[in-house]
């Protein structure tokens, strides 16, 4: 068997390729560390700093409410692709798979999550579906905690979801994850 190179154990106990490069600090590219790019977590950090102050401050004002609204969109659409991506990673990871993403894959990604955001703001049917199915979620550890310890089963919760197609302005921040996951592609690659 030909030695092509060093390679690192997966998450399943398979061999796939190690990683070319090191990041920040000289560690090195593992599955899912998209999530921990210093962008990535800006982008989070932008998104709980919002909705869980700034809005309950400045949701109020029609004008401030509008940024408000409009910035939690932008750091969602930078962040959820990465999650996305992240989460194949992972699972390719413990599969014992070559977990590295290609391009393709992470212009899928992030498409793919262009157009459910955009539909879930202009299409009933869709916006529907996004808060049943985040009702479900939300849902679902409570009903877990329940069955196992024989309590009553909590009512769904009721989520308000409010299509406006004025955010899918917010569109364009796609380019951020898409350019943060071809970053970390380079990086994989090593030095030219």
């Amino acid at each position: 068997m030909a030695d092509n190179g060093p390679a690192a154990v997966g998450l399943g106990g398979g061999r796939t390729p190690a990683p070319a490069i090191s990041g920040v600090g000289g560690g090195g590219v593992v599955p899912g560390d998209l999530l921990v790019d210093r962008w990535s977590l800006g982008a989070v950090v932008v998104l709980v700093v919002n909705d869980h102050w700034l809005k309950g401050r400045l949701g109020a004002d029609p004008g401030l409410g509008i940024v408000t609204g409009k910035l939690s969109d932008v750091a969602g659409l930078a962040f959820f692709p990465l999650v996305l991506v992240s989460l194949l990673e992972v699972v390719r990871a413990a599969a014992g798979r070559v977990w590295s993403t290609s391009r393709r894959e992470l212009a899928a990604t992030v498409v793919a999550v262009g157009l459910a955001f955009a539909a879930i703001k202009v299409v009933p049917t869709a916006a529907d579906a996004y808060a049943g199915s985040l009702a479900f979620v939300r849902w679902l550890p409570g009903a877990l905690v329940a069955a196992l310890t024989g309590a009553p089963s909590p009512p769904q919760p009721r989520i308000h979801h409010v299509m406006d197609m004025t955010d899918c302005l917010s569109l364009p921040a796609l380019w951020w994850a898409y350019a943060t996951g071809l970053r970390r592609r380079r990086a994989r690659r090593g030095p030219p």
